[in-house]
Formats: C-alpha cells, sequence, structure tokens
C-alpha cells in the first residue's frame, strides 16, 4: 500500500523563474512525512514529540529531480517504506505531475528518545505493525 497525498505548488515554493526552488521540495517532502504519520499511522507529531518523547531524524537523503514543477502545478506524492530495521526504516517518496514523475527521494530515519540522551532506540511495536502495511518488502 502507499501512502499518496496531493499539494498544490504556490508561489512561496518557487524561485523567480517560477519553478519549485530543489530547497523548498525538502519541505514539501517533510510534509508528505508528517502527513503520513499523522493519517497514515494515526500519530501526529505532537502526539510523538510531545507525548511519547520521540523523534526521527533524517540520517540519510538522495534525491533525484527528474522534472520541473511550476506554479499551480498539481503535485501527487507516494509514499512508501522501503526498509524497516529495528531502530531505523527507510522511505521512498515520488512526486508526479498528471503521472509524468518530477522526483525521487530517499530518506533513512532512526527512531531516538528525545526525553533525555538522545539515542536511538527500537520502533515501537504499534507503529512497526502500521509501518508495515506501507512496506514494499517483507519484514
Amino acid at each position: 500500500m502507499k501512502f499518496s497525498v496531493n499539494y498544490v505548488v504556490r508561489f512561496q515554493h518557487c524561485d523567480p523563474v517560477g519553478i519549485v526552488f530543489y530547497p523548498q521540495y525538502f519541505n514539501l517532502l517533510h510534509q508528505v512525512t508528517e502527513d503520513w504519520f499523522a493519517d497514515g499511522l494515526k500519530c501526529d507529531y505532537h502526539q510523538m514529540h510531545s507525548i511519547r518523547k520521540l523523534a526521527i531524524p533524517v540520517v540519510h537523503t538522495d534525491c533525484d529531480f527528474l522534472r520541473s514543477s511550476k506554479l499551480s502545478d498539481l503535485l501527487t506524492f507516494e509514499l512508501v517504506v522501503s526498509n524497516l530495521g529495528k531502530s531505523s526504516f527507510g522511505l521512498q517518496i515520488v512526486a508526479r505531475h498528471k503521472q509524468a514523475k518530477r522526483l525521487r527521494a530517499n530518506f533513512i530515519h532512526v527512531f531516538v528518545d528525545s526525553s533525555e540522551d538522545i539515542k536511538s532506540i527500537p520502533i515501537l511495536a504499534d507503529l512497526r505493525e502500521k509501518m508495515k502495511q506501507y512496506t514494499l518488502i517483507e519484514n
């Protein structure tokens, strides 16, 4: 299963030429991840950070910008879990406009306890089970 969300390219995302300025894609990609936690995993960032005292920093990323996106384009972002480790997980996010791929990004996140010493911890069982629904591979 894929998590999917649509965003319109707004003026704030664009450079003076009218295309998405590449750092703005990373803001959109983070928004996809945050929406996936809230809507897909039913654990929004407030619950994760403030109540559970967890964080998921990015420890690695790569991104291929395949085609420019322009002001007012409707982008469909699709997220899948590409790897599910003990304390880390990989995400692949693809953005499309009318079926044409605009970008493909890969992230590795690590679960950490943010209450005291920031150190990696195993992915919580309830979140792991929900994440499996979005996995491309068996874990």
